[in-house]
């Protein structure tokens, strides 16, 4: 017996909880679970790494947009995880490709692309969870709002010469902005109708 169905499972002989949700929250502590364990390595990542700063303010970003706009997520839990740590490259490393090589007009119209992106493609499901409308207008307004937000505080960091700040959004926004793309086309593939 695992870790979670032995906890499930003393919360159901407490009567903390009632058999017939055993498998609900067998999910949500599963999930609970991969995301502390992902928060913790992202945050030993940014202390060895020396930008805890950086990956703190990639995570707020990323975190606060994707639970609304949705988009492809990965089934199996070991390679999201996986997945999860490796993009933290682009936050820590990326921003020095991006301001070397990358000139300031093409750098505004990139922002502007991966923008446009989440504003067109959100809220994207996922092939385990479909929202219905009213779920779909909730989502959609929300990660809207987070997204003016995000783009706010992008320029604020610009003007304030936080570069690698406003580069931790960036990167945060363009992940989000693949996945959407990658979630619609998984959607298209699988035969879901839209």
């Amino acid at each position: 017996m695992g870790y979670v169905e032995s906890l499930t499972k003393k919360m159901i002989d407490y009567q903390i909880i009632k058999e017939a949700d055993r498998k609900i929250y067998m999910y949500g502590l599963e999930n609970g679970m991969a995301i502390l364990a992902n928060m913790i390595t992202a945050v030993i990542i940014g202390i060895f790494s020396g930008k805890l700063s950086i990956i703190i303010i990639f995570l707020l970003s990323f975190i606060s947009l994707r639970i609304y706009a949705g988009g492809f997520h990965l089934e199996n839990k070991l390679t999201c995880y996986l997945f999860s740590n490796v993009i933290l490259i682009l936050p820590l490393y990326g921003n020095k490709f991006y301001y070397q090589f990358i000139t300031s007009t093409n750098r505004l119209a990139l922002f502007g692309l991966v923008v446009l992106i989440i504003l067109f493609l959100n809220p994207v499901e996922c092939i385990k969870r479909k929202y219905d409308v009213e779920e779909k207008m909730y989502f959609r307004k929300r990660s809207i709002f987070v997204l003016l937000f995000q783009v706010i505080i992008y320029f604020l960091l610009i003007k304030w010469k936080k570069s690698d700040y406003a580069f931790a959004i960036l990167a945060s926004l363009l992940i989000i902005s693949v996945l959407l793309f990658w979630g619609k086309l998984n959607l298209r593939v699988r035969g879901v109708k839209k």
